[in-house]
């Protein structure tokens, strides 16, 4: 089933319901108004109920920016479409990208051939200098010409490889599978690299539901864990939405208490 398509990922009101297991009495605990959301654990002996609002998120949410700049010249999907992690979604003009990796390729080509005439001249240079043959300043010219070859091959290189880089990002690609929304840019629109907004992807599946427990919560879960009257790994969620349940777990309970409101934060995860 799922439980939320991509605008309703925001809906606000939920409940979260915790249990845990106990062989003393239940102690008597104030439920919130009209839950929404449980979750519960099974229990041999006493099950107790924690109930507290939660808000449903996604941990894989983003606004895609482009990482060169350009034209927009193709867009590959429709507003909602389900994409695969490297899906491309935009395709930004590739002319001058493609023209500065062959300028970059041909740079390249000939920092190789200084490099290697280099090469053989310091080789020819350094069995001379072992005969006496040459100067000691000869040498070292032939040394210095040799590693500066060396040096502009190496830069001559990095730069072929952030050509092809940038030629790459020319296609934007899904970060991640998921859901796309609506497009914020149109074809021919100029893009700026890191600052123009793309368009959203957002999974939904797990989906989440962040809560804030109390300080006296957590601490009466931490004691009663730690001595064996409770069993954590039986802790798990329910998840009551339109008159279906779906089961889920715990994900989390942070260990820092906020000073301001005496609460902790618990997430929880269900599948969608």
């Amino acid at each position: 089933m799922k439980l939320f398509q991509k605008n309703t990922i925001l809906a606000l009101g939920v409940v979260l319901l915790l249990t845990a297991c106990s062989k003393e009495e239940a102690p008597k605990i104030q439920m919130p108004p009209q839950p929404v959301t449980t979750m519960s654990a099974k229990s041999e002996d006493l099950p107790l109920s924690f109930t507290y609002p939660a808000k449903l998120v996604s941990d894989y949410d983003v606004i895609i920016k482009p990482q060169v700049s350009g034209v927009i010249v193709n867009k590959l999907f429709k507003a909602g479409d389900k994409v695969k992690k490297g899906q491309t979604l935009f395709i930004i003009e590739q002319d001058k990208f493609k023209a500065s990796v062959d300028s970059a390729y041909g740079q390249a080509l000939m920092a190789r051939a200084t490099f290697e005439n280099a090469s053989k001249d310091f080789n020819r240079s350094k069995a001379l200098f072992s005969k006496n043959a040459i100067s000691q300043k000869e040498y070292d010219s032939s040394l210095a010409t040799f590693n500066n070859s060396k040096a502009s091959l190496a830069s001559a290189r990095a730069q072929l490889a952030n050509a092809r880089i940038d030629l790459d990002h020319t296609e934007i690609k899904a970060p991640f599978d998921g859901t796309v929304g609506d497009a914020l840019v149109n074809i021919g629109d100029y893009v700026s690299a890191s600052t123009t907004e793309l368009v959203r992807v957002t999974n939904l599946n797990p989906i989440y539901a962040d809560f804030f427990i109390s300080d006296t919560d957590k601490l009466n879960l931490v004691r009663n864990t730690q001595s064996g009257k409770w069993d954590l790994d039986s802790i798990h969620a329910n998840l009551n939405l339109n008159g279906e349940t779906v089961q889920g777990k715990l994900y989390f309970i942070d260990s820092v208490i906020d000073a301001n409101s005496g609460t902790v934060k618990a997430k929880a995860v269900f599948d969608n």
